[in-house]
């Protein structure tokens, strides 16, 4: 292929896709909802992340380095009483690694309530639904690709909508400089009418590293994400390497900019996150602290296994 058209392609469809949803807020949110226990520790800085089966809800070209059988499980204690978790497994072939994910989120239980506050029938609950079927390939030893296909459902009450998105991405990987490099379009594709509006998907394109410094037990990840609906993200973590079988996760990411943040005392760690990671030779197990300042706070917890 030649590398020239096709970054010319690439930069047309960045082009056409941001002056159709320039300004729009998109439906579908809960699809940039971190879901994984590992992800949020890191504050999301997942895309340059190699060998991950949770490239299932992040960059499929992760799918491309595992090596044999690898699944995931997490549970997410959102807030008020809202819940969520996840299931995924990959599997290695000498075609490649295919891979099948579901998500859920339980938003809870709301009154039927009219105009003035009365209450005019039974409770209603809300809820999300995401499937996600990927594929990822090692094409050289330092470089993968991948793409998911994804159905996502939204439902209130009597009310749904559907989309069908698709992700596509890379990894390059460098290990003489212990580097990896990440990137993709994520979220694409079309979705139903939500009673009678139709919202666009929060597509987006994320560009990332992860790299071990030299001589210190820190791993740094860092990624950018551009929002087609006209914002930008940013999200930076390290994980700081206790011992072979312990880690310990600090990152913060922009969304610390949407928060109130004028309050030093509640707000002061918003956007920010705490985790930790234990190896347990095949078995990992993962804990995250996300906090929304006044609001409260997420937890998230995970189990994952290779083989």
């Amino acid at each position: 292929m030649n590398l020239s058209r096709f970054a010319i392609g690439f930069l047309n469809l960045i082009f056409l896709i941001q002056v159709t949803y320039a300004g729009e807020r998109p439906g579908f949110a809960f699809l940039n909802t971190e879901m994984s226990a590992r992800g949020a520790a890191l504050s999301g800085a997942m895309v340059a992340k190699n060998g991950e089966v949770h490239g299932l809800f992040h960059n499929p070209a992760s799918l491309g380095g595992i090596e044999d059988l690898a699944w995931s499980t997490n549970y997410l204690n959102h807030l008020l009483d809202m819940g969520g978790g996840n299931l995924m497994i990959a599997k290695s072939t000498n075609k490649g690694s295919f891979g099948i994910g579901a998500a859920s989120i339980d938003y809870g239980t709301f009154e039927r309530l009219d105009d003035r506050g009365n209450n005019v029938g039974a409770d209603f609950v809300a809820s999300d639904l995401l499937l996600s079927f990927g594929y990822g390939y090692q094409i050289v030893s330092f470089l993968s690709v991948g793409a998911n296909l994804k159905w996502a459902s939204s439902n209130i009450d009597e009310y749904s909508a559907n989309a069908m998105v698709f992700d596509a991405g890379f990894v390059y990987e460098n290990s003489e400089l212990d580097l990896t490099i990440g990137g993709g379009i994520f979220n694409l594709g079309k979705s139903s009418a939500f009673v009678d509006t139709e919202d666009p998907l929060p597509t987006n394109y994320k560009l990332g590293l992860s790299k071990l410094l030299a001589h210190l037990p820190l791993r740094v990840n860092l990624e950018g994400t551009w929002l087609t609906y006209g914002n930008w993200k940013a999200a930076a973590s390290g994980e700081i390497m206790i011992s072979p079988n312990f880690n310990l996760v600090i990152g913060m990411n922009s969304n610390r900019l949407d928060l109130d943040t004028s309050s030093l005392g509640e707000d002061f760690f918003s956007g920010g996150s705490l985790g930790f990671g234990l190896n347990f030779d095949k078995w990992r197990v993962d804990y995250a602290l996300t906090s929304y300042g006044g609001a409260g706070s997420i937890q998230r917890f995970g189990v994952s296994s290779g083989f």
